[in-house]
């Protein structure tokens, strides 16, 4: 049996751990330092049944609980039900939040239940032409498109024309493909063109074209750096392993945060890290902040603290 990839929810560093130690509810952090960091950094909650504010573990949350502030209110938060409409009669009926949950609470009774089970939808089939009927619940697991498994295997084989929206040329791909929402350009190098500039989905409006702060210099750069220990804290790796200096990244995407009034906060990251920052930023922008405040809010060595450390060869 092999071991499984983790990420560390404290440090974000990428471990590897057997099934059996995450079977136990084990095997979140990569080391008892993380471990300690992370339960005893708690998370403000919101209880769901009196409104009070609360704090919990992170790791508690993971689990799905931390949801309710007290065990009184758990116990009213389990038993005040929810209404819900059965999808067979149209009846209203109540269910227990929990099994909601747990993927129950979808019938008002174990008849419904039989029925959507037993009754068939009528279907097309796409190859043929044919009309056949499928289980709702195939349907609801995308299955039931096709009548047979040969015309199954004609309609994944049989490719269908599209026209590429970059250059225009006309190529053939699979109907499953566009079902998924690909199948759209006709090579990756389209893909990348329909990506970039004004036709990226995180474009915004030519920044990182604009100028750096003239504050963030070289000098500051390296401040940065040696504060982090000269390494990526997203994946650990350090300036000799990539061969290169790592680019020090602006948290709050801020290029003038050095010469305005917001808070400055950097980490640097390898080429292969900062890449990644520029998709879901808000979460990024989440991540680096809590693992700034883990340091006291501090990101970078001041110039007295930068000259000393120089001065001790460290």
């Amino acid at each position: 049996m092999s071991k499984i990839e983790r990420i560390c929810p404290t440090c974000g560093k990428v471990f590897y751990v057997w099934p059996s130690y995450i079977k136990k509810g084990r095997g979140i952090y990569c080391s008892q330092k993380c471990m300690s960091i992370g339960q005893s950094t708690k998370v403000e909650r919101v209880c769901p049944v009196c409104g009070k504010v609360f704090y919990t573990d992170p790791s508690i949350i993971k689990r799905g609980c931390g949801i309710y502030c007290s065990k009184e209110c758990r116990d009213i938060g389990n038993t005040t039900k929810v209404e819900r409409v059965c999808p067979i009669c149209g009846k209203t009926f109540y269910v227990i939040p929990y099994q909601i949950k747990k993927g129950g609470g979808i019938y008002c009774s174990n008849k419904c239940k039989d029925i959507d089970r037993t009754t068939k939808v009528e279907r097309i089939c796409p190859v043929c032409g044919k009309v056949f009927y499928a289980r709702p619940s195939k349907i609801k697991i995308g299955e039931g498109i096709y009548c047979s498994q040969k015309c199954y295997g004609i309609g994944k084989s049989t490719k269908v024309e599209r026209v590429c929206p970059v250059c225009g040329r006309v190529f053939y791909t699979r109907p499953s493909k566009i079902r998924d929402g690909g199948g759209i350009y006709c090579s990756k190098k389209c893909g990348g063109m329909a990506r970039t500039g004004e036709r990226s989905p995180v474009w915004k409006g030519g920044i990182s074209f604009e100028p750096y702060c003239i504050l963030f210099n070289k000098e500051f750069k390296e401040r940065v750096r040696a504060f982090w220990g000269n390494k990526c804290p997203v994946c650990g790796k350090t300036e000799e392993e990539c061969g290169k200096a790592h680019s020090v990244h602006h948290v709050g995407y801020d290029k003038e945060v050095c010469c305005n009034d917001n808070e400055r906060l950097f980490v640097p990251l390898c080429h292969s890290c900062h890449s990644k920052t520029n998709y879901n930023r808000e979460e990024w922008e989440e991540y680096f902040t809590h693992m700034i405040s883990i340091h006291g809010g501090k990101c970078y060595y001041s110039k007295e603290e930068y000259e000393e450390l120089m001065e001790n060869g460290l």
